[in-house]
């Protein structure tokens, strides 16, 4: 480790330096930063070719949610959600399976083994997925049914629940949102959200910012008008201090 050159390197501290890499696609850019004390200031080197704007927020707190999955193929849709909030619910996940061949027409069935959902799909007697019996919403009915369901577990399907799942899953797919990140954004003292322009090939340092990132941390967000080109960067650069 380097020991510091300069009065300035001893008191103030590195909290990010991010070069964003644009792609022709992505309007916005977020860049997070560990909570601190000292006032804060931004350097942003804009080499995207287009104009953005600064917009900065505070993590105010993380909420428990309730953590689901939304398994989709072609027009058929359903989700499943954990009935029980929190971060264990992102534990789960679910998969489509066939049953083994055995010459003979079987129903759809749900099972939970561990933490994986597995929806074995229904097969006629030649061992192809019968398109009657696994629609979205046949499958949603039968992890929501009282008694042959699955308890904590509940499904609801999209539109009309007429679309046909035939395909396997490769791996089961994960449940996710069993926490959500609460943000607010920055305000001046006039009740004006902070934005700040900031121009086609500039190099500007912003700040300081008094009393940002407080709470549990802050967020910068680069917004453009038009997605930059691809291969174009804007480098940011944030210190404490």
């Amino acid at each position: 480790m380097s020991r510091p050159k300069s009065w300035g390197e001893v008191n103030q501290r590195r909290l990010v330096h991010r070069v964003i890499e644009w792609d022709n696609t992505a309007k916005t850019a977020d860049i997070d930063l560990p909570l601190t004390t000292k006032p804060v200031h931004i350097a942003v080197d804009n080499q995207s070719g287009e104009e953005l704007t600064m917009t900065l927020a505070h993590l105010v707190r993380i909420d428990n949610t309730n953590a689901s999955v939304t398994v989709t193929e072609g027009s058929a849709s359903y989700t499943v959600t954990v009935d029980e909030p929190g971060a264990p619910g992102e534990k789960y996940s679910i998969q489509h399976v066939l049953p083994e061949s055995s010459g003979e027409a079987t129903n759809l069935e749900v099972s939970l083994v561990g933490n994986v959902i597995t929806i074995t799909l229904a097969v006629n007697e030649g061992g192809d997925p019968d398109n009657a019996k696994n629609t979205a919403r046949l499958i949603a009915d039968a992890i929501n049914d009282k008694e042959t369901g699955l308890e904590g577990f509940t499904a609801a399907y999209d539109g009309d629940g007429s679309g046909v799942f035939t395909d396997v899953t490769d791996e089961p797919i994960p449940f996710t949102g069993g926490t959500t990140e609460r943000w607010a954004s920055l305000y001046d003292a006039e009740g004006q959200e902070l934005s700040i322009s900031i121009i086609d090939k500039a190099r500007r340092v912003y700040g300081p910012f008094h009393y940002f990132p407080r709470f549990l941390g802050g967020r910068i967000t680069l917004t453009a008008g038009t997605a930059p080109e691809d291969k174009t960067i804007t480098v940011v650069q944030a210190v404490e201090g």
